[in-house]
């Protein structure tokens, strides 16, 4: 494979045909389960796929048994393509599942609930073809000793999600689906095409938004760490950004009246208090937007598929036009 400027050399390691071909029935997502997940209907032929930590893999035929990164297991389900497990950030407060993260997913079996966490003897268990991991400006969702335990039985394959651009990822993430067997990418991404066009419309007649993760001493206010975010600055919302940080900027509650915004739109992830949690707070009292009720949720790390940005886009416009 050529080498393009400014990217890593791929090593190609090539792969026999996927195992297992009977059909196995996948128990909807439970905290702790490790039974086997689906084995999928997918296209004949050989199949190739290159990652963005230089590694090109070729199988003699399309992996079936999956295991990914929560992201990658919620993207892919949106398309109709099953995992067989999922690990990441799963699990909420008091071990229920966590839907802001998992989006509709609701067939796999649960192998790590944690950053760097799965369970290698049960991920070895379901006899996976592939897992499929997400970098965050490089860095895997899997401690480094986890990774190396897993990459013994089964082959890694990594793909950026933060440093990359919201389209990009986008575009990546369904090539991906459709050459695991999805349908519809296109109907998806007319989706998101037209939510695109009806937000960067309400944007122009915007007034400040203001992204947060609410904590029991303060707030965090979003940086453009976030793709989602800078998605929403290239389509002309006019966000409220502070100067300091990479994902947020800490601010006490006594400091938190010092980015002043119409619209207030709170992290809906199980890692943020809710709007309900402060409710009685003085200084939450005091915020505009909770004022004028306009407060909103946001997803900083929804699946990367087109009809899940298309969500995003949709329910940010339609808050703004509120």
């Amino acid at each position: 494979m050529a080498r393009g400027a400014g990217k890593p050399a791929r090593r190609t390691v090539l792969f026999g045909a996927v195992a297992a071909t009977a059909a196995v029935v996948a128990p909807r997502l439970s905290p702790g389960s490790a039974a086997a997940g689906p084995v999928r209907e997918a296209p004949p032929g050989p199949w190739t796929i290159a990652d963005d930590a230089g590694l090109r893999l070729e199988f003699s035929s399309v992996p079936r048994r999956i295991i990914a990164y929560v992201t990658v297991a919620s993207t892919l389900h949106d398309y109709g393509v099953d995992v067989a497990g999922v690990y990441g950030g799963v699990l909420a407060q008091g071990r229920k599942l966590d839907r802001a993260t998992l989006g509709s997913l609701d067939r796999a079996a649960v192998l790590g609930s944690a950053w760097g966490q799965l369970n290698v003897e049960r991920a070895g268990a379901l006899r996976p073809d592939l897992v499929l991991d997400s970098l965050q400006y490089g860095l895997s969702q899997l401690d480094p000793g986890v990774g190396a335990q897993v990459r013994k039985f089964c082959p890694v394959a990594s793909f950026e999600s933060y440093a990359a651009e919201l389209p990009d990822s986008l575009h990546r993430f369904g090539d991906l689906a459709a050459s695991l067997g999805a349908s519809g990418v296109a109907a998806q991404r007319a989706e998101y095409l037209r939510a695109s066009a009806e937000l960067r419309a309400v944007a122009r007649r915007t007034p400040r938004v203001l992204f947060v993760s609410i904590d029991p001493d303060g707030i965090r206010i979003a940086r453009t760490g976030w793709p989602l975010l800078r998605e929403y600055l290239a389509l002309g919302v006019p966000v409220v950004l502070p100067p300091g940080g990479k994902y947020a900027l800490k601010l006490s509650w006594e400091n938190s009246l010092r980015y002043p915004a119409d619209v207030l739109m709170v992290d809906a992830r199980s890692t943020s208090l809710q709007p309900a949690d402060v409710a009685g707070h003085p200084f939450w009292q005091r915020q505009e937007a909770v004022r004028t009720g306009r407060v909103y949720p946001w997803q900083p790390e929804p699946p990367l598929s087109y009809r899940a940005a298309a969500v995003q886009l949709t329910g940010l416009a339609r808050a703004l036009a509120g």
